[in-house]
């Protein structure tokens, strides 16, 4: 629903521009705050190479390999990618962005990473792989994003049933 609503008529751009900085936050699990500072030249080959805001005093770089939509999100930006709104002004839009789109729980930026999460698990993603995409130093941390659907449980409870075979 959202990635339908992002080209539509119903957003105006300050919208539009939240809106694409939360879905390519759902694709690659950035954080707001690092979203500010994504430039072009950070990208090279489809990867993200930078710094984290939030784990700056250690000095890590990350590398986040961009899945076909991230890209499309992004596609001809030159320069910083992603207008620099405040947090406030971002969370605003997104509640806007919600009553459009029908979703009546709470939206907020930190949604989207909460969503790359669970989707990174759902996808067949393992937990020590997500706390490094993440930048998470404790894995407790990580633990929260894994949140299992029922169809996921479902589908691997019906595992044991290969134990019968």
């Amino acid at each position: 629903t959202l990635r339908s609503l992002l080209n539509s008529e119903l957003l105006n751009d300050l919208e539009r521009e939240c809106l694409r900085k939360f879905l390519f936050s759902c694709y690659t699990g950035i954080r707001i705050s690092d979203s500010d500072l994504i430039s072009s030249s950070q990208i090279k080959e489809g990867v993200i190479k930078m710094k984290m805001k939030k784990g700056e005093r250690f000095g890590k770089e990350i590398n986040v390999p961009l899945p076909k939509y991230a890209k499309e999100l992004i596609e001809g930006r030159k320069g910083l990618i992603f207008h620099p709104y405040a947090d406030k002004t971002v969370n605003l839009a997104l509640k806007v962005i919600a009553e459009h789109a029908g979703i009546k729980k709470n939206l907020s930026f930190h949604v989207s990473r909460d969503t790359f999460g669970t989707l990174f698990i759902e996808l067949g993603g393992d937990i020590a792989s997500l706390q490094e995409v993440m930048e998470h130093s404790k894995i407790q941390t990580t633990m929260i994003y894994v949140k299992m659907s029922e169809q996921r449980k479902e589908k691997l409870m019906m595992n044991f049933d290969k134990l019968d075979e």
